[in-house]
């Protein structure tokens, strides 16, 4: 073999494995960098999920407070089909999957649920202690199965 073929050979060889050093250090660099930038950009995503869902809580949550000015709400056993009509209206409008009225004594009656005792319910007990969830918002969602439900507690 003469030595311009072994020199031609070398030089191939060396500049093949700096391209090959070059390449990977590339694809980590830019792994990397394509990692914050995925972090980066879900992180914006999750904060305008977050905004919209809460706007839409807000709203719910301001046309429950009108819902709420009704005097039907005053003897819920007494007007139970009335806010029924009510709240089968506001399901609607919202489209919540169903709402549930409790009074004080933890008796509930529901739009599309069958009517339930939950005065043994460790949630219910609390909110008459006023421990822990004196701050919390009068909706609460809850996970029953598979459905997914706005409970609303009325007290008299």
């Amino acid at each position: 073999m003469s030595i311009s073929l072994k020199l031609v050979v070398y030089i191939s060889a060396v500049i093949l494995l700096i391209c090959s050093f070059i390449t990977l250090f590339a694809a980590i660099v830019c792994e990397d960098l394509l990692v914050d930038e995925a972090k980066e950009t879900l992180t914006e995503i999750a904060k305008g999920a977050s905004n919209t869902v809460s706007a839409k809580v807000d709203a719910n949550f301001n046309s429950l407070k009108i819902l709420l000015k009704n005097d039907i709400f005053l003897d819920p056993k007494e007007n139970r089909e009335k806010i029924i009509e009510l709240l089968r209206g506001q399901i609607n409008k919202d489209g919540c999957i169903d709402m549930t009225i409790i009074d004080k004594e933890g008796k509930s009656f529901s739009v599309k649920d069958k009517d339930r005792n939950l005065s043994d319910e460790e949630y219910f007990q609390k909110s008459h202690q006023r421990a822990e969830v004196r701050h919390r918002s009068v909706l609460q969602t809850g996970r029953t199965g598979k459905n997914h439900h706005l409970r609303l507690s009325v007290y008299q």
